[in-house]
This record gives structure tokens, sequence and C-alpha cells, in this order.
């Protein structure tokens, strides 16, 4: 089993069109926390329900409203019984950000449309998640594969699958 010390990373370059970086054990509140308020949003996908009452289901339609990141963050804070299955939305219109029920946060940069440093970026959430610089050197020297490491930036181990990873918590 993991520690609170340590995340799942990944980060891999597309078809040199694409950066994808993710990361996990991370909620859509917390991360919405590590972004400037100020940034632009558009809510694309949205799925979740009442935390009490799962027959109370809020779907896109229900937050199509919200624009900007302090607007999220002050939905999910005035929400807080609420359980996102799903949400995809787009940041700056430039970076693709899918977050699940499990805690993973997914980013896609599109290099051929990028407004946005994605290198700069992924290392101000790194450091705002508690991680030294060190910790995006080591992501670049090992794309296409998943790197667990601890907040002392020590690399712990490296997949090469995801499936690897799975296998290796599962023996656990």
């Amino acid at each position: 089993m993991k520690s609170n010390k340590e995340k799942v990373f990944f980060y891999n370059k597309i078809n040199n069109e694409d950066i994808i970086f993710s990361f996990d054990n991370c909620s859509c509140l917390e991360f919405i926390k590590l972004l400037p308020i100020d940034l632009k949003l558009k809510i694309v996908n949205f799925s979740g329900s009442k935390l009490f009452n799962e027959e109370i289901y809020i779907g896109v339609e229900e937050v199509n409203h919200i624009n900007s990141i302090e607007k999220m963050k002050e939905f999910l804070q005035t929400n807080i019984n609420l359980l996102i299955d799903d949400i995809d939305f787009i940041l700056q219109d430039a970076i693709e950000v899918s977050i699940h029920d499990d805690y993973e946060v997914n980013l896609t940069f599109s290099l051929t449309s990028l407004k946005i440093k994605y290198d700069s970026f992924i290392e101000s959430i790194l450091r705002k998640i508690g991680y030294k610089s060190i910790a995006f050197d080591y992501l670049k020297q090992n794309i296409g594969k998943y790197v667990l490491i601890e907040k002392e930036a020590q690399i712990k181990k490296v997949y090469d699958s995801f499936d690897d990873y799975i296998d290796d918590i599962r023996k656990k």
C-alpha cells in the first residue's frame, strides 16, 4: 500500500503534438485549489451524485455555467456532499483536464495550440503538492512510464505500464 508521502506520476509525449501528465491521490477540489483562481475553464463532462442520496444525479447541465477556477472552487466547497464520478474540463482553451472518482488527475497539453508553458505549469503543480523540481526531471527521464516518487523526490519504483503498477499494488 502506498503512503501519503508518495504518488504515482505519468508523463508522455504523443507524436510531438500532446503532452500527457497524470498523478493519483488528488480529488477535484484538491486539484482546483492548486490552480490560480483567475484561470478560465469550460466544463465538457460532469457526472456526480449527492452523498446521501444517489438518486440525485448531477450532470453537465447543472454545472456548465461555471467558467472559472474561482467559481468551480466555490461550487465544490458549497456542495461538499457531492460525489464526482467524472469531470472533464478545458483550462484556458489549452489544457484538457480529466479527474475520476478514483482521484486520478489527467492533464493533456496540446503542443500545437499551447497558450500555457506546460513545463512551468507541471513544475508549479509538483511544487504545490510538495515535490521538488527534480521530480519533473525524473518524469522526463522516464517518458511513457509510471513513476512512484516519494515526497523527498526519490524514485521508489518505475513501472512500464499501468497494469504493472496495479499488479504490484495487488501483491502488497
